[in-house]
């Protein structure tokens, strides 16, 4: 029986008197295991590689400490140089309210693709979140719904 049923909760997928608090979670946990996918771990990957852990010798005392896996990596793979330095956002120059300025192609691409992955998990959770309010109200009383 896969309908919600009232008895003294709710019933949802084999699990008996619910809370509506709990037949939310359950919902809610229903529509993250739809939605996730092999793109959400490129998204996750994405923006932990962004994060600057590897120490970088040299770098002037005004520039952020380190580099991240991310653009090491890219630098390594894509070592064009562009003619103009171009402005690229980091965590830290976005909290600053300003852009870093960068010249490697390879850096560039490693500083945007971060910004991919906060779009593609933003959009997810949107998702999530809408589709579990639309299922959770269609299946509670008028007075439970949110």
């Amino acid at each position: 029986m896969d309908t919600v049923e009232q008895i003294n909760g709710y019933f949802y997928k084999g699990m008996w008197n619910l809370s509506p608090g709990e037949l939310a979670f359950w919902i809610l946990v229903d529509e993250a295991e739809k939605q996730l996918d092999g793109i959400d771990i490129f998204a996750f990957a994405t923006i932990v590689g962004s994060f600057n852990l590897i120490h970088v010798p040299g770098k002037p005392n005004t520039a952020t400490r380190g580099t991240s896996l991310l653009s090491l990596g890219l630098r390594r793979m894509i070592s064009y140089r562009l003619d103009t330095r171009w402005r690229s956002p980091t965590w830290k120059t976005l909290i600053n309210g300003q852009w870093a300025r960068t010249s490697s192609l390879g850096g560039l691409i490693g500083r945007w693709l971060p910004w991919v992955g906060v779009a593609i998990t933003l959009y997810d959770i949107t998702l999530i979140s809408h589709r579990t309010i639309w299922h959770y109200n269609l299946m509670v009383r008028p007075e439970d719904r949110i």
